[in-house]
């Protein structure tokens, strides 16, 4: 019979081939300090960098309202929707204010390591979060962020989906992550040589335990039957500095 050996796996390990994108030879977004500063940091680099989804709002009646385009966030249009009289603009404009708040920092130490949006569907709730958490995972280095719900598919369709669709079509973002480093529950950031640097996972209360950790969001908590998995998701981040969570 075999002998069995395991071994320990190192926690930043070496992409294999497979794993490596064009993302592996380019500078990253982490390099810049101004990135890092707070909200004001937050919101220039998603300026510079990040494309979203939006459907285009007609003053024509008659037209068509189902089709999406994706716009860079610098570029989000001030039309007016005819019947909530708000703009994608005012929207970012107001998402804007809410950060200034939560992201407030001090010495370079976040004040707020647990962030709650908590206001009506549809007004962007799962977008901010996801921004914040693709924030850090591109401007500081070495992150873990996991994306936690209640059942496995809301985890997989909400708060991931979001994020790899948003970096697949943010020209600079794909770049840094290569197409390759997007998984089907694993998003990766390698460094130049070729090392995994930091990761975003969906993982789900049949996971397992999870620890130090740089950053989580969860979803849903209005429909949690038991807190377990939650608190334990919380508390994987108690010891690391500047890890934020996001519900």
């Amino acid at each position: 019979m075999s002998k069995i050996i395991r071994k320990a796996v190192p926690r930043i390990r070496t992409a294999m081939k497979s794993d490596r994108g064009k993302g592996s030879d380019i500078s990253h977004d982490h390099q810049n300090p101004q990135y890092r500063n707070g909200a004001e940091g937050m919101i220039k680099w998603v300026e510079d960098k990040v494309y979203v989804e939006i459907t285009p709002i007609s003053l024509d009646e008659h037209a068509y309202g189902d089709i999406k385009v994706w716009v860079p966030m610098n570029e989000l249009p001030d039309t007016k929707h005819p019947e909530t009289n708000r703009s994608y603009k005012e929207m970012w404009e107001d998402q804007k204010r809410v950060l200034r708040k939560a992201l407030k920092m001090r010495n370079g130490v976040f004040l707020n390591r647990l962030i709650i949006f908590c206001w009506p569907r549809g007004e962007g709730k799962s977008l901010l979060a996801c921004l914040v958490q693709l924030w850090k995972f591109f401007c500081w280095p070495r992150q873990q962020i996991m994306l936690g719900a209640n059942s496995k598919d809301q985890v997989k369709f909400v708060h991931f989906d979001i994020m790899r669709d948003i970096i697949r079509n943010s020209p600079s973002l794909l770049s840094q992550v290569g197409e390759r480093n997007i998984q089907e529950k694993e998003i990766r950031l390698t460094n130049k040589k070729g090392n995994i640097d930091s990761i975003i996972r969906s993982i789900s209360s049949f996971t397992g335990i999870v620890s130090n950790i740089t950053g989580y969001t969860f979803s849903e908590m209005f429909d949690m039957k038991n807190p377990k998995f939650y608190v334990q998701l919380d508390g994987s981040i108690r010891n690391i500095p500047n890890a934020v969570g996001i519900i």
